[in-house]
């Protein structure tokens, strides 16, 4: 048996409600358990306290005047809005965290990918331009009669990373 289920039997124990393999199992925990045997004493001390004590009478009436007192008394306006956000507050907060997350990333994209994009079509209408000079450039060359063609095919090669093949020449 586990503390906590020992703890909870204690006043059945002392009831004398608890009964068969869960009363044997809880007094076997307490020879074995000192911190649950304590929390049997100070039960058992509480409870003989409150036996010696006077017991006391309500008048018939009393019923009727506490029903009248609590139906007379209504919490403040804001006391159950304090109420519901103390129950409700937890629930929020996953959520909540989600959103502003999620919101946080929005905003960050929207930030950085106008300055991605711009960049990107720069590198490209830059890379485009490049290409175009060389084909007009290889269309110059191959104009003039005293072109070595291996040696411009090799400059196209090194200068694009790619051999242009002449349905690639477009001026």
């Amino acid at each position: 048996m586990r503390c906590t289920n020992a703890q909870l039997s204690i006043e059945r124990y002392l009831d004398q409600s608890l009964a068969g393999d869960n009363r044997k199992a809880l007094e076997h925990h307490l020879e074995e358990c000192r911190e649950c045997s304590r929390e049997l004493r100070t039960a058992t001390r509480l409870r003989d306290s409150m036996r010696r004590m006077p017991s006391r009478t309500v008048s018939p009436a009393f019923d009727q005047q506490l029903q009248r007192a609590v139906s007379a008394s209504r919490p403040a306006p804001a006391a159950w809005l304090e109420r519901l956000r103390l129950r409700t507050e937890w629930r929020f907060r996953g959520p909540m965290v989600l959103t502003a997350g999620s919101l946080a990333a929005a905003v960050i994209a929207a930030v950085v990918t106008p300055g991605v994009m711009t960049a990107r079509t720069e590198r490209e209408a830059q890379r485009r331009d490049f290409v175009q000079s060389a084909v007009n450039r290889h269309a110059e060359l191959k104009e003039s009669s005293s072109v070595d063609w291996d040696a411009v095919d090799s400059s196209i090669e090194l200068s694009t990373g790619d051999i242009l093949t002449e349905g690639q020449l477009t001026p």
